[in-house]
């Protein structure tokens, strides 16, 4: 059983969001059909521990947000499609999710080293935790790892990397294009959809053509 849900309203302002963009679209049509039924097929087929969800699934409801969003301000597109790759980012790697090149027999001498120590316990349990996260897929990691196969660029990363330590910091984006700022906004919607090509299991496309993001 499906439950289909009223998109948000389309405007030309989203149009550079979309996860199908091509001013040509009609000369690959199969491929926009193999992106749509592998977006459905992932969509039916998702189950939680609890067996089949009828919430709204995580890849739409992320993309929502970034439609809905693109009608805001230029701090709101970045805040948003920045916290929405994350989101993407961790359903590939689950929060948690071990490194395969961790040293976890030297992570646990370290621990047991700083355990050991009689100073301070507050930065002795901030230094267990530091050494802890070394093991784990954090984002950036689990970002070069898609870059190392080829799922994301990057040109793509640096932008996600530059908007989040940025606007999640408390640091404005101007609210005036610029070329600069526009191919930040353009480089983090590509990245987005490649990670969904990635999620549903279709290849990446060289140099998605997104509209440019000053409307």
């Amino acid at each position: 059983m499906l439950a289909v849900r009223p998109s948000p309203p389309w405007t030309r302002d989203s149009d550079w969001t979309a996860l199908w963009v091509d001013e040509n679209a009609g000369w690959d049509k199969a491929g926009f059909w193999t992106l749509y039924a592998a977006l459905l097929t992932h969509i039916a087929s998702a189950r939680t521990e609890d067996g089949p969800n009828f919430e709204a699934n995580p890849v739409t409801h992320f993309h929502e947000e970034v439609i809905h969003a693109a009608r805001g301000s230029r701090w709101v597109w970045a805040m948003t499609l920045a916290s929405s790759i994350e989101g993407l980012v961790s359903m590939l790697y689950s929060r948690g999710t071990r490194r395969e090149d961790a040293d976890l027999d030297a992570n646990t001498q370290l621990i047991c080293h700083i355990r050991a120590w009689s100073g301070d316990h507050a930065l002795k349990e901030a230094a267990i935790r530091a050494v802890q996260r070394t093991a784990e897929v954090t984002t950036a990691v689990a970002m070069r790892t898609l870059v190392a196969d080829a799922s994301i660029t990057r040109n793509q990363v640096k932008a996600w990397q530059k908007v989040r330590h940025a606007v999640m910091h408390g640091n404005l984006v101007s609210p005036y294009s610029s070329q600069e700022d526009d191919e930040t906004l353009v480089a983090l919607a590509d990245l987005m959809r490649a990670l969904i090509r990635r999620i549903v299991g279709v290849a990446p496309v060289a140099g998605d053509a997104a509209r440019p993001a000053n409307v």
